[in-house]
């Protein structure tokens, strides 16, 4: 293989020229038809005029993983030219001979330090620990070298005067008004998501587990908030945001938007009372809000924005104002959390 790649190399730098493969197909122009029938056709603009706003969200989509690819990889190489240097610098042969001599200093993984952590981690998910005590030592060695290595690059970079200058795509951003509004996460939290949301709506719905899983795993990088969009066809959406809203004045917010899902799409005025009982809100108070104006009013705020913003389908997702394609992932938490779009 090595000899074929090298014979190769040497014709192209010798202007020798190997045979030639077809080229490849051109991509059809826009105006090439992409579905043909006996009466008409169908040209790829059509098919792009067909779903704007989808293939744009497709597209930020691509480009942020590709940023976040790139990022990624330029923090393992910055940390491993770190290390080398430091290495370098402090007589060692290597990075990794370097990384070692701290780890040799830590003190030898004990068996019970290998039964705590079976009983944190892995008793809880019905794992046996006999004739796995070999492995999972191991594991935790591993575990500890990578941390250590990851400490030390840290410390380093803290002193070398680190600039990361990797150009991040502009992508399109919308202001979302989100000040005073009940917040999920640390009310600090880098990267802003907010869902323009319908409560009964079975793909709001089914994203609730998804938001809280996906605040769970971003480690406090992220904050949620949603604006309401009830749709005018379902009769009870719009109610059943304001009594949410209204819950929130009791400091029940994301209580009472749970409770709500749980019986969406058969909301009423039942529902919202039986709600407000177990979560121990003070009715009357209730009672009061869900006649408020200045409720109604914010809900129907976020109606009017959704309207001017382009909002056509609930449930639709803005991480720091970028509209996203579906439930954000967890990727995109860490491009934004690493400047993405800056």
């Amino acid at each position: 293989m090595f000899r074929s790649t090298l014979g190769c190399a040497l014709l192209f730098a010798s202007g020798c020229e190997l045979a030639k493969n077809p080229p490849p197909a051109a991509p059809p122009t826009l105006t090439l038809p992409v579905a043909t029938w006996a009466g008409g056709a169908i040209s790829r603009q059509e098919l792009l005029d067909g779903s704007k706003v989808r293939f744009a969200e497709l597209e930020a989509t691509q480009a942020r993983a590709r940023w976040l690819a790139e990022r990624e990889e330029l923090e393992s190489l910055l940390s491993q030219r770190l290390l080398e240097e430091a290495a370098k610098t402090e007589g060692f042969k290597s990075a990794a001979e370097f990384v070692a001599s701290f780890v040799a200093k830590q003190p030898p993984i004990s068996d019970e330090d290998v039964q705590r952590f079976f009983e944190a981690e892995l008793r809880p998910r019905g794992k046996q620990l006999e004739g796995n005590e070999g492995a999972l030592r191991q594991h935790m060695a591993d575990t500890r070298a990578r941390t250590i290595r990851a400490t030390l690059a840290q410390q380093i970079r803290a002193q070398a005067g680190v600039t990361i200058n990797l150009p991040s795509p502009k992508q399109p951003q919308t202001v979302l008004p989100v000040g005073g509004r009940a917040v999920k996460g640390p009310p600090d939290a880098p990267v802003v998501i907010v869902e323009l949301v319908d409560l009964e709506c079975s793909g709001c719905k089914k994203s609730v587990p998804l938001v809280n899983d996906l605040l769970s795993a971003a480690g406090g990088q992220a904050r949620f908030v949603v604006l309401h969009a009830p749709g005018a066809h379902r009769i009870y959406a719009k109610e059943s945001a304001i009594a949410v809203e209204c819950a929130g004045e009791q400091s029940k917010f994301w209580e009472m938007y749970e409770k709500l899902f749980e019986t969406s799409p058969k909301n009423s005025a039942e529902t919202v009372k039986s709600a407000a009982d177990e979560l121990g809100l003070d009715v009357q108070r209730l009672e009061v809000c869900l006649s408020s104006q200045s409720i109604r009013d914010r809900v129907e705020g976020d109606v009017a924005l959704a309207d001017r913003i382009g909002v056509t389908a609930t449930p639709t997702f803005f991480v720091n104002g970028v509209r996203t394609e579906g439930v954000p992932t967890l990727s995109d938490v860490r491009a934004f959390a690493l400047g993405f779009g800056r």
